[in-house]
Formats: structure tokens, C-alpha cells, sequence
């Protein structure tokens, strides 16, 4: 017999939701309001469902499934910056998200769309997990829900979402996608275009038709290296499209959006940090309206010894991009103390990847 609850339908479901109010012939405008206590409210179910007519409400309750996470841990680094939710899925799955604290006090929280990772870039450790599972788009958009829920207790609200954790959103873009119409929607979380990034290995295809659908939302490529065979050996799963390929679809997302992409850069020390590392990447990028986002290596127990590129070749790097004439940054990481940086996330040592 299937437990009651797999008889449920997620409350973040909006098709399987606005079905079964239709069904029940709930006021539309109930429903909405209901929907605003919940992602801009961050109220707790209870609260939220009063929002529901009570000759309707008991029903509701019982249909609608609100948990589809667990909060298993929540850790913080010393200086508050960083903020790392371990979660289960349903499925068993172990996920991780973490929220980021900018200097102004800006929160952007950094969402998984898989449990796992099938690129398997080495200085990676979700990549070193295989893929466990797609997320799919309400595993999503808990993620961003409960992270409010929790700030709420001090009237904080995340304002940046980036698809920056764990996974490559572009091999999951059917639940991407519909959680990134469920953020952009009025009666979602009311994020703004602008205030949202979707980070990608770069998928040419997948790219081009995200930029269709989205042409606000910033798409971010993570490039990290073009000097020939060592952007292979760092990101296996690049070998199957080629750099001019790749120059292409972003001129072509370029053209359609007329937004900036933002390029993603690891600085590994003596390795994507050279004098020739970085004439490549000029060269690679050519005319290309782009944002260089330079990522000091975070390194991870276990995985390649490799060290951070030194400041000071850091602020060499950036200005030679600059000199190139194109915008330049270096990231600053958060939340290293606490395993949450860039390229740190990993679930469970003992989750065993699908088979390819």
C-alpha cells in the first residue's frame, strides 16, 4: 500500500497546484494570496494555508505535499558570510546549498540542480561524485524557500539566486527552467532578471535556447582554461564541444539577450594562471561583450594537490584582461572554513553515482 504521502502533489508543483484548485473551484485571488505568504511572506504552512477558503482548506492541506527537503545541517563560517544547508531529497539524495552575505549585506543564495555532477571537472568535488540524480524544479525551488523561511527569524530575504551549486543546470534545464519561471513570477519570488544567473559548462544548444526563453536572466559560462589540452584535463566533460563552438553560442546568446556573459575562470597556481594562459584567453575571447569572473582555487581534502594562484599573480592576470579592454574581477570566496566555497560542495562520501 503507497503511503499517503506519495499521494500528494508538491505545493511548489504550480501546474499540479492551479489543477486541482480548478478541480475544487478555488478563487484564483485566494490562491495567489496564499502563494505571496508563502514565497514573499516566507509564512509557515499553517499560516499560509489560512490564506485558503476554510470550506476548502482542510482538502487542500491534506493534497498538498510542503516538505521536499529535509534539513539534515546548517553551518556557518566565523565571520557570517556563508551560510551551507545540507538537505536530503525524497529520492535519499544529499544536497547542498549555501547563502552568501556580500559586503553591503546583499543575500545571494547559490542553488544545486542535481545531486552530483556528470561533467567531472577535477578541481571539483561534486564533480568527483558522478551524477546522482536531476533535481527536479520544486527540489529546486525549496532550496530557495526554506533558505527564506530560515532568515526570516531575522527579517532577512534573499534578493540574488545564482544556479551555482551543485551540478550542471543546462543537463537538467526542463526543472531549471520551470524554477526559473516559478522565481521570475509575480506570484512566486518576485526575483529579478537581473538579480538571477545560471552558471553552465557551456552547452551550445541548451545555451541558445535558454537565452531564447530567458533573454533577461544572465547566463554564466565557467570556461576556466583554453590553452589546448589543459582545459581538457580539467573539464573532462568539455571534450565534447569544441572552443569555437563555444565562441560561437555565446555571440549568439550575446545577440539575443544584448546582455554581457559572464565568463568563469579558475586560478589554479601554475597552471590557468600563466603568461600563456592568459594570451589564450584573450585571445579566445576576441570581441565578445564578456565579464571575466576570476575564482581563486579552492583546494579539497583528498583531491589534486594543486595551490591558489598567489594575490599578486591574481592582480597580474585581471589587469592584463583589462589591458585587453575587458571587465575584470576577482571573486572573492566565502565560506572556505566550512567546506561552501566554489568547487567545494560534495554530499555523503558513501552516495554511489548512476551508472553512465
Amino acid at each position: 500500500m503507497r503511503d499517503e504521502h506519495e499521494l500528494q502533489i508538491s505545493v511548489h508543483d504550480r501546474r499540479a497546484v492551479d489543477a486541482f484548485a480548478r478541480e475544487f473551484r478555488i478563487d484564483p485571488y485566494r490562491l495567489r494570496r496564499f502563494r505571496h505568504a508563502l514565497y514573499q511572506q516566507s509564512l509557515d504552512p499553517p499560516a499560509a494555508l489560512l490564506e485558503i477558503p476554510l470550506p476548502h482548506r482542510k482538502a487542500f492541506a491534506a493534497c498538498m505535499r510542503f516538505h521536499e527537503l529535509e534539513l539534515q545541517r546548517r553551518s556557518d563560517s566565523p565571520d557570517s558570510r556563508a551560510t551551507k544547508l545540507v538537505f536530503t531529497t525524497r529520492g535519499g539524495n544529499w544536497i547542498e546549498t549555501v547563502l552568501i552575505r556580500g559586503s553591503s549585506g546583499r543575500l545571494t543564495a547559490c542553488l544545486s540542480s542535481q545531486a552530483g555532477c556528470a561533467v567531472g571537472c577535477r578541481f571539483c568535488a561534486t564533480g568527483e561524485m558522478g551524477l546522482l540524480a536531476n533535481l527536479s524544479a520544486s527540489e529546486i525551488i525549496a532550496q530557495l524557500w526554506q533558505a527564506n523561511r530560515l532568515l526570516s527569524e531575522n527579517r532577512e530575504r534573499i534578493r540574488n539566486v545564482v544556479f551555482m551549486g551543485m551540478g550542471e543546470p543546462l543537463h537538467n534545464s526542463r526543472s531549471v527552467a520551470a524554477a526559473v519561471d516559478e522565481l521570475l513570477s509575480t506570484t512566486g519570488f518576485q526575483i529579478t532578471s537581473r538579480r538571477l544567473t545560471v552558471s553552465t559548462i557551456g552547452i551550445p544548444a541548451r545555451m541558445r535556447e535558454f537565452a531564447r526563453r530567458f533573454p533577461d536572466v544572465h547566463l554564466a559560462v565557467s570556461l576556466h582554461c583554453v590553452v589546448p589540452g589543459v582545459r581538457e584535463m580539467l573539464i573532462p566533460g568539455s571534450t565534447r564541444t569544441s572552443l569555437s563552438e563555444l565562441h560561437a553560442a555565446i555571440d549568439e546568446v550575446v545577440l539575443t539577450s544584448r546582455r554581457a556573459v559572464m565568463i568563469e575562470y579558475v586560478m589554479i597556481d601554475g597552471l590557468t594562471d600563466t603568461a600563456e594562459a592568459a594570451r589564450a584567453l584573450v585571445e579566445f575571447l576576441g570581441r565578445l561583450p564578456v565579464f571575466v569572473n576570476l575564482i581563486p582555487f579552492n583546494p579539497v581534502a583528498g583531491m589534486q594537490p594543486w595551490r591558489t594562484s598567489s594575490r599578486e599573480i591574481c592582480h597580474e592576470f585581471c589587469q592584463m584582461l583589462r589591458s585587453a579592454g575587458y571587465k575584470a574581477r576577482i571573486r572573492n570566496s566565502h565560506g572556505g572554513e566550512i567546506r561552501a566555497a566554489c568547487g567545494q560542495l560534495a554530499n555523503r562520501s558513501d552516495a554511489t553515482p548512476l551508472e553512465a
